[in-house]
């Protein structure tokens, strides 16, 4: 039994530790992001579908540029989606609650 205990040094482990720490930094770059734009839900939808930060700043951009709905998701074919767009219901109320736990603003 003593020899069945998982060191933190096994390969195995470190890949593993190194993901997680890597997604949570990720998802706190892109709750920043939030409160610092009126995109809330173009932003909880790349949190969702698992954008970097940086690919989420980028569609925050372009929604700003593009002076987009509030309720814009993303830019597909050069048009906005919006949440209406989202045919999902439970897609789209998770979507919502990301929005709203990241900003207490969002619809």
């Amino acid at each position: 039994m003593e020899n069945e205990i998982v060191r933190a040094t096994d390969s195995s482990v470190i890949p593993g530790l190194a993901y997680r720490v890597a997604n949570a930094a990720n998802i706190a770059a892109i709750d920043r992001l939030v409160d610092a734009t009126r995109y809330p839900y173009v932003v909880a939808w790349g949190k969702w579908l698992g954008f970097t930060p940086q690919a989420v700043q980028k569609n925050v951009l372009q929604a700003q540029e593009d002076n987009a709905p509030p309720e814009s998701i993303q830019k597909i074919d050069g048009q906005w989606r919006v949440l209406d767009d989202i045919q999902n219901d439970e897609n789209r109320r998770r979507v919502v609650q990301f929005a709203r736990s990241a900003h207490g603003r969002a619809r």
